[in-house]
C-alpha cells in the first residue's frame, strides 16, 4: 500500500495554510463537513486546500483519521503558490531591503518574535533571519 502523505504550508504574509495531498475523495467530504466554509477553499490554480490557521488542529485530526501522514509543517516567508522552492535570493534578505531603513528593526523583531522556536516558530528559519540581519549589518 502506498503511503498517504499531505504537505503542509503556512505563510507569514499570508492567512491561510496550504495543504497539499493525493485526491482522496472521502478525505474531501469529511474535510467539508468539519471546517467551516468561511475557514477553508480549493485553490485550483496551485491545486490545494487553503485553510485558516484556527482550523489546523482540525486538519491535522482529519488527515490522520484518513491515513494521511504530515510530510511536513513549513512556515515560509512569501505566499508565493505552490511548495516554497529554493529561491536564488532569500525572502528574508529581499523583504528587509524592501523595507524603509527606519523600520528595519521593527520588522526583523516582529519576524523574530514570529519565527522564535519558543513561540513554536522553526528554529532553521530563525537562524536564516539572523543570518540575514548580521548580513546587513543590523541596520
Amino acid at each position: 500500500m502506498r503511503d498517504r502523505v499531505a504537505e503542509l504550508y503556512g505563510s507569514l504574509t499570508d492567512d491561510w495554510i496550504r495543504a497539499y495531498f493525493d485526491y482522496d475523495p472521502d478525505l474531501i467530504e469529511d474535510l467539508k463537513e468539519n471546517i467551516p466554509k468561511r475557514a477553508r477553499r480549493w485553490d485550483p490554480e496551485d491545486r490545494c486546500w487553503l485553510i485558516l490557521p484556527s482550523q489546523q488542529k482540525r486538519l491535522m485530526e482529519l488527515l490522520a483519521d484518513h491515513g494521511h501522514q504530515v510530510k511536513r509543517f513549513q512556515r515560509t516567508a512569501t505566499a508565493s503558490a505552490g511548495p516554497p522552492t529554493s529561491p536564488t535570493v532569500d525572502p528574508f534578505e529581499a523583504m528587509l531591503k524592501e523595507v524603509p531603513s527606519e523600520l528595519r528593526p521593527k520588522v526583523y523583531r516582529q519576524l523574530a518574535i514570529a519565527l522564535h522556536p519558543d513561540n513554536g516558530g522553526d528554529t532553521e528559519m530563525m537562524k536564516r533571519l539572523n543570518v540575514i540581519w548580521d548580513r546587513m549589518g543590523r541596520k
